[in-house]
């Protein structure tokens, strides 16, 4: 290779990137990008927008989820980019840390409108609407295993 970069060997299928050496069952870092996850609210109730449940057992792992949301009328809207470290040790999730990136909405929506919650090996993404109104909510999250135990 003349003057260029090095790109390291990647195995890749729909959702995962792999770091590692070819035909290794433990990659070094390991990495899925952008699920998505959506559903609409009618009222005040809380609702599960997504489960993540493509968690790595045995291994601490960095999310980033990323929800936006708009109600029918367009004067309701939200935007929330959040940071999990979570851990996953035989089969059961525990939250370490949350850490709130961004959060921008109208009035009406506020920050603990969005919640996380483990639920035995996954994490519960659960969103709450406003009554009287209709709100599509939309998710993406991203993996990436910081170390495997």
């Amino acid at each position: 290779m003349a003057g260029g970069i090095q790109i390291p060997d990647l195995k890749v299928d729909y959702l995962n990137v792999k770091k590692g050496f070819v035909n290794d069952p433990n990659p070094t870092v390991y990495a899925q990008f952008f699920i998505p996850g959506s559903v609409a609210t009618t009222d005040g109730s809380t609702v599960e927008l997504d489960k993540i449940d493509t968690i790595l057992n045995d291994a601490t792992s960095h999310i980033i989820v990323h929800v936006s949301c708009k109600s029918d009328d367009d004067a309701r809207y939200g935007t929330w980019t959040d940071q999990l470290t979570i851990s996953k040790n035989s089969g059961t999730v525990t939250i370490r840390k949350h850490l709130n990136i961004t959060h921008h909405s109208s009035a009406q929506l506020k920050a603990n409108d969005l919640t996380y919650t483990a639920n035995g090996g996954d994490i519960d993404i659960d969103v709450s609407g406003i009554a009287a109104t209709n709100i599509q909510w939309d998710s993406r999250y991203e993996i990436v295993v910081n170390s495997r135990n």
